[in-house]
Formats: C-alpha cells, sequence, structure tokens
C-alpha cells in the first residue's frame, strides 16, 4: 500500500518545554512536563501525576528537604520517578505506536521539582526525518536532555528520547540514539526508531522497529 510521509506532521512539531519553575519565597509551584497534548506546564502546578508523556511536578510541601523530585518524561517507555519521597512527581507515560510511518511525536520534558529555587528540567528530543539511498556509516541522535540539581536536593526531571524515522535502499549504522536522559532527578525514558529499509546493519538504542 502507499507509505504515509511522516514530514506531513512536522509542521506541528516543536520542541517541547520543561516544566520550569518560577520560585518566590512562599511556594515554586513546579509545572508537569510538556507532552503531546500542549497544555501545561502554564496552568497545571503542584501536580504529580504526569502529562500524558511530560513528567509530573515535585509537590511543594513548605519544609524544604521534604519537597519533591520532578518525574522524568516518557514517551517509547515510561519515565522514572526519582526516590522514595511521597512528595516526588511520576514519571511520564508511554504514547504513539512503533510504527512511525502512522504518526510521529516529540519526546516530552521532564517535571520541576518542587522547592523554591532555581534549576532546568530537561526537555524531550526532537524529530529526526533521513530519507536517501545509501546511507553508510550513520550517526545520529534525538536524546533527551538531563534536569539539573535543585536546592534541598530536590531536583529536576529529565526528558525523553524524541523520534528517528529513516528511509532508504540501505542503511550503516554506526550511531544511532533516541535515549531518554539522565540526572539527578527522574531520568527520561525511551524514545522511537524507524527503519525503513531493505537492507540494515548495525544497532541502535532503542532498538530500531521496521515495517
Amino acid at each position: 500500500g502507499q507509505r504515509r510521509d511522516p514530514a506531513s506532521d512536522v509542521g506541528r512539531a516543536m520542541q517541547q518545554r520543561h516544566g520550569d519553575c518560577p520560585s518566590d519565597s512562599s511556594n515554586c509551584q513546579a509545572r508537569q512536563g510538556e507532552s503531546i497534548n500542549g497544555t501545561a506546564p502554564h496552568d497545571i502546578r503542584n501536580l504529580q501525576v504526569p502529562n500524558i508523556g511530560g513528567g509530573g511536578a515535585g509537590l511543594y510541601t513548605g519544609s524544604g528537604a521534604s519537597e519533591g523530585n520532578g518525574g522524568g518524561g516518557g514517551y517509547g517507555s515510561e519515565g522514572y520517578r526519582e526516590g522514595a519521597r511521597s512528595s516526588d512527581g511520576n514519571g511520564g507515560e508511554t504514547y504513539g505506536d512503533s510504527d512511525l510511518s502512522e504518526a510521529i511525536f516529540l519526546g516530552s520534558a521532564g517535571g520541576g521539582h518542587g522547592s523554591s529555587g532555581g534549576g532546568t528540567p530537561g526537555p524531550g528530543g526532537g524529530i529526526v526525518l533521513i530519507f536517501g539511498e545509501t546511507l553508510t556509516d550513520l550517526v545520529v541522535s534525538s536524546d533527551g536532555s538531563g534536569g539539573s540539581s535543585g536546592p534541598y536536593g530536590c531536583d529536576m526531571g529529565s526528558g525523553s528520547g524524541g523520534s528517528i524515522y529513516i528511509r532508504a535502499d540501505s542503511v550503516s549504522i554506526s550511531s544511532l540514539t533516541a535515549s531518554g536522559g539522565t540526572g539527578p532527578g527522574g531520568d527520561g525514558g525511551e524514545g522511537r526508531i524507524y527503519i525503513d529499509a531493505p537492507s540494515i546493519s548495525g544497532s541502535s538504542s532503542p532498538a530500531y522497529a521496521t515495517p
């Protein structure tokens, strides 16, 4: 049958924003990481549950050392929750499908920590589209970024890996990754890789899907 061109989905694609934490003197009001629905982190605060793929925010408790870490973003696999505090944000959920010819998405961002103070959660990986004939020693990444440390051991979540779509006659892989970001808060989940080619050599992380 006719193959869908994923480039048609990219017009709406922008880098997912992290659940940044604008601090004030009393309540950081941490935000969830942004995901495929495009809502939050601007209007949902201190919510530990994921924003679909976006990592949940760490909870503000008002007592320094018990403030929550941000959860990691999810996409091809779930994001991670860091630590065992009841105030920690949960990792983001999975979404989409391994067949990127049907629908292609960005990775999701990590959530903000619940403490007042600085730090930056990690954004998710982007979308990479490659079309060619013979692709040799391919080196491509669409990795999520790591979140940073915050005060009182309350840390920012990391972003999930993004999407890589390749269509060619022959593909030889040197390095191909759509890995989640790592950091002191919740780590990001994996992205997705899809290769449509009669001849493929080499491996990727995560493992690529095929038609």
